[in-house]
């Protein structure tokens, strides 16, 4: 890794209340209900089935993604406040650790879906359709919504929107820092509604824009965690969670779906963090392996109920299961966890400016007048290690 970053920004934000754990459950939770309901949602339409009504299993897997995009927003948020960079510097460094983040796991199943002929939805009847060698790259680079090219495995749709909020984050983090105020928060949600309200005349290549108040909310939490004492119980928080799907089944699903989002964004700083062992064992668990539940579980659902559709229902959901563990547990070990490691020690090398090392004297002897000073190697100071980022950061 590289030596720590000199840093001579203040604290960004005042806070009102102790300081919130950096690892926290809740979040964890907010993750793992996100990947599940998306998995839960393709599970689903796998067996030909439906969530309890009004819901549609289309609904379910929406209201997961969105719950993505927040969290995403507000975990990205709290790490560039951890980079301890300005300027340019900020958002490069920022920059590589998420393409160095997202992209070598994407690229290794686009690839294996390509090679093995795997539909992109193998929840749906249609089989295998080669997509041609221009829509093909457009999947290796995410950017899907640009060449309006069909996805090669079916949850990789929101990745390109992620990437291109990306570009904003930084932007949108000087902002919040520069007043660091709800006000200013609210303001930003508010002007991310009017262009996403304006997006259809910008054309479809600006679909980002849609997403643009659930990215946002991320960024109100951001704010209201550092701002407002949490004064609810725990235990409210997973109620919370799954209550405020009501306002995204309460109108037109364009228009809530921003209002869930605010809701889920302003209501995260208000709750203790949760206690509960097994809660919070569990929900860490899944949260680490998310981003390989979200790209590997269309290849474990294909497996075990198109390739290994003869064999009887007991070996389908034995094959589900392995696959659902093994895939994303080897995914993050294998892939994720050593280019996350490589992001930031790149990034450290590259943009972060290392502290100064000042010349030690050795004491002089008495019996020798006008001693030469003997210096000590450098090499020999021993520096603190930079803190240590969650592995745990979305997609």
């Amino acid at each position: 890794m590289g030596a720590e970053p000199q840093s001579y920004l203040p604290d960004l934000l005042p806070t009102t209340e102790t300081v919130r754990p950096r690892e926290s459950a809740n979040l964890d939770l907010l993750r793992a209900v996100a990947v599940g309901a998306v998995f839960a949602t393709h599970v689903l339409a796998t067996l030909k089935l439906s969530p309890p009504s009004p819901m549609t299993r289309w609904d379910l897997g929406r209201l997961g993604v969105l719950l993505f995009f927040v969290h995403t927003s507000l975990v990205l948020m709290q790490s560039l406040e951890r980079l301890k960079l300005d300027g340019v510097p900020l958002m490069m460094s920022f920059a590589l650790r998420r393409i160095v983040r997202i992209y070598p796991l994407s690229i290794l199943f686009v690839v294996f879906a390509t090679a093995v002929s795997m539909p992109a939805s193998p929840w749906k009847p249609a089989g295998y359709v080669w997509m041609g060698w221009f829509h093909l790259a457009s999947n290796l680079a995410l950017t899907q919504n640009l060449t309006f090219s069909p996805s090669a495995i079916g949850p990789l749709w929101s990745l390109p929107y992620e990437l291109q909020m990306y570009a904003l984050l930084p932007l949108i983090f000087l902002l919040v820092r520069a007043r660091p105020t709800l006000g200013r928060a609210l303001g930003l949600w508010g002007a991310s509604v009017v262009l996403a309200l304006i997006q259809p005349s910008l054309g479809a290549r600006f679909g980002v824009a849609e997403f643009g108040p659930c990215f946002i909310a991320g960024t109100i939490a951001y704010v209201g965690l550092k701002l407002t004492p949490a004064r609810l119980p725990s235990w409210l928080w997973p109620v919370a969670l799954v209550g405020s799907a009501a306002v995204f089944l309460a109108g037109p699903r364009l228009y809530s779906s921003w209002l869930f989002c605010l809701t889920v964004g302003m209501a995260i700083p208000h709750f203790r963090e949760i206690t509960t062992p097994w809660l919070r064992r569990v929900s860490a668990l899944v949260a680490k392996y998310s981003y390989g539940i979200y790209l590997s579980h269309p290849v474990a659902l294909w497996v075990a109920f198109r390739v290994a559709a003869s064999l009887p229902a007991a070996a389908h959901w034995s094959i589900l299961i392995g696959l659902s563990v093994l895939l994303p547990v080897a995914s993050f070990h294998l892939i994720e966890q050593p280019f996350i490691v490589l992001g930031k020690t790149w990034a450290d090398r590259r943009f972060h400016t290392p502290r100064l090392v000042p010349t030690v004297l050795a004491p002089a002897s008495t019996n020798t007048p006008d001693p030469a000073p003997v210096p000590v190697p450098a090499a020999e100071i021993r520096l603190p290690a930079p803190p240590r980022e969650s592995s745990v950061v979305t997609t």
